[in-house]
Parts: C-alpha cells; structure tokens; sequence
C-alpha cells in the first residue's frame, strides 16, 4: 500500500494470505496495476477464476526451457495492454475536457441530423432555441415569426441540411423579428473521410458585437457631420476672399488650396455618409422628372477652381435642347461629382476633363 509498481507477479495460492486469495487482497491496494498470476495447475478454471478475481494474464508454472520464452510473451502483451489502457486514459481525459468546454462555452454547438432534430448540444444552443421559442429540440421548428425574414431563413437550412457536400461551410446571419437577439450560423459536415457522419451546427451570440459597431457608427456619423460646418465655413470663406482683386498671387493660390481641400473633405464626409446609409438600408433615392443641365452645371461650379488651382482644363459641352430625366438629384449630383473628383486625381497638370 505504501508503494507503486509497474507489474506484480504473483502465485494462486498464497498460504497465510487472507481467506479470499492474494489476486483479490492486492486488487484492492493496486487497483490499476497490471496482475500477472502463476498457477501450478493447468486447469482452465483455475486461470478463469484467477481473471475473475482482477488478474490481468495468468501463466501456468511449467518451469522447463519455454518457460522463459512464455513469460516474456506474456510481459509484451501486458506492457502492451497498459499502453493501450494509458492512452485510453489520456484520451478519456482530453475528451472530458473538451466536452466541459464545449458545455461551458458562450457559443451554441450541435450535431443535428437532416431533419433538423438535435441529437447532442450544449447549454448555450439550447438557449438559442428558447430564444426563437423552438416546439421541440429541432432547429426548423423555430418560430417563424421570431425571425427576420423567417421564411427565407428555414428554407434554406432545411435544402443545405439536406445537400450540404462534405468540406463545404454555409453560414449566415438570424436576427429576430422584434429584440435585440442575433445570431451568427455555421453549418458544416463532420466526416470519417469515406461516409457521412454528421451535420454540426454552430450559432454565436453577435449582440454585443452589434452594438459595438452601432456605436461606433454613431461616433464617426457624430463627427462627420460636425466636421461637415467648420469645413463649409472654410470654403465658403475663402470663396468671399477670392471674389476680392486680390494683387497678391501667392495669396490667392494660398486661398485657392484651402478651398479646393475644404471642399475635397466635403465631398470625402458626404461619400461616407452615402455608404453608411446604404449599408444600414436608410438610403432613399426620391426620383422626379426635372431638368439635368443645372445640376451639372452646379457640379461645374464647385470644381472649377480646384481644376483651376491643379491647371487642368475643365469643359462642358451641353446639347441644344435641355435634358430632363427621372432622377434623384442628389444621388445624380454626387455621381457627377465623384467623376470629377476623380478627373482631378487621375489627371495630369495641363491636362483636359471635358463633360
């Protein structure tokens, strides 16, 4: 008891040992330790019983020339079994581990089968499932009207349930209908490299993170738009200095470069406002029929004298008859605008923009 071994050998029979035999009284204080019992006896029952009691190999005591041989077969089978039975273990350990993790996880992880139905999921799935007031442990049979574009969403996990190819990943977003609740989704196919195994499906919790950007958004919109006053009051300041006769030309193309930058940061907060708009789908166009020469005009005027400033020449020619169209005028002023801007970046002094 106050030691450990890596083997015991030991007889059947040991006289002045407890009544119950020494195979059971050593299995209780070496309860994992390989047993080899010695029976002089060449009865199999003898060697059964010895295995019933905890003996792990039995060897009968014909102590000729094989003996030696014999023994030594049966010390390489059992290092080779305690082998075996230490890997169990230490699998047996790391697969306890990881399962303790994956229960304890903030993501929701499960095996489901075609059908939908969970066949094993932690906590935080089945938090999910509540979430989206699911009848059963199966993830189509969520609520419909809990989902964003609930419709949409279960028609199409139920066809990659059913067709999703090994290897592939299909993953999207669910957001409920009313709530703060989202979802990141990944569905994929777990496989033994020949057939099939299993659909594993995995959701996270994007909630936190949704604010985060949301508030982020807000912040960059925040100073967009305050930026957006300092700036229109610079240009607009430096245009009423320009409309001077100011005889200083260094003067002037200092005034000049404000402006054209003042007005370039305009443009630039205006483009990032549009994006944003259309990234959250707030963008609204308002079409109408009206007439599009003044609006490219307008846009003329407010480049002019960047162009002037960088040396290129900027020209428009306009058909005869005034062009009109349905359109969203600032949408179409800001296209305009964006070409010119462009015409000024990627053209070179003394070169020519011609609309």
């Amino acid at each position: 008891k106050a030691e450990a071994f890596d083997l015991i050998v030991s007889d059947l029979h040991v006289p002045g040992v407890v009544e119950k035999g020494p195979v059971a009284a050593l299995r209780e204080c070496a309860e994992t330790t390989p047993l080899i019992v010695l029976t002089s006896s060449s009865s199999v029952s003898d060697g059964v019983a010895a295995m019933r009691s905890g003996a792990d190999d039995f060897l009968v005591k014909n102590f000729d020339s094989n003996f030696k041989d014999v023994l030594e077969l049966a010390l390489r089978r059992m290092y080779s079994a305690n082998v075996i039975e230490q890997e169990k273990a230490l699998l047996t350990r790391d697969r306890n581990i990881l399962q303790l993790a994956v229960e304890n996880s903030d993501d929701g992880l499960a095996v489901v089968e075609p059908d939908g139905t969970v066949r094993h999921c932690n906590s935080s799935f089945r938090r999910f499932l509540t979430e989206f007031n699911a009848r059963e442990e199966n993830v189509l049979s969520v609520d419909v009207e809990r989902l964003l574009h609930g419709d949409s969403i279960l028609t199409t996990l139920r066809e990659k349930l059913n067709n999703l190819s090994v290897g592939a990943v299909w993953t999207t977003e669910v957001e409920a209908s009313q709530g703060e609740e989202a979802y990141d989704i990944s569905l994929s196919v777990a496989t033994d490299g020949e057939r099939r195994e299993a659909l594993v499906l995995w959701v996270r919790d994007t909630r936190e993170r949704k604010r985060r950007e949301k508030f982020q958004r807000e912040i960059l919109s925040t100073t967009t738009h305050d930026l957006k006053g300092p700036l229109g009051a610079i240009s607009i300041s430096c245009d009423v200095l320009l409309d001077k006769d100011l005889q200083d030309k260094r003067t002037r193309d200092v005034l000049e470069r404000i402006s054209s930058s003042a007005n370039s940061a305009i443009h630039l907060i205006e483009e990032f406002l549009s994006a944003r708009r259309i990234e959250e789908g707030t963008f609204i166009l308002r079409p109408r029929q009206q007439e599009i020469n003044p609006i490219i005009e307008r846009c003329l005027d407010t480049f002019r004298l960047p162009y002037e400033t960088r040396g290129i020449k900027l020209s428009l020619q306009l058909s005869g008859e005034d062009l009109t169209g349905c359109i969203d005028s600032l949408g179409f002023e800001r296209v305009i605008s964006n070409l010119l801007s462009n015409g000024i970046k990627f053209t070179s002094r003394d070169g020519a923009v011609q609309i």
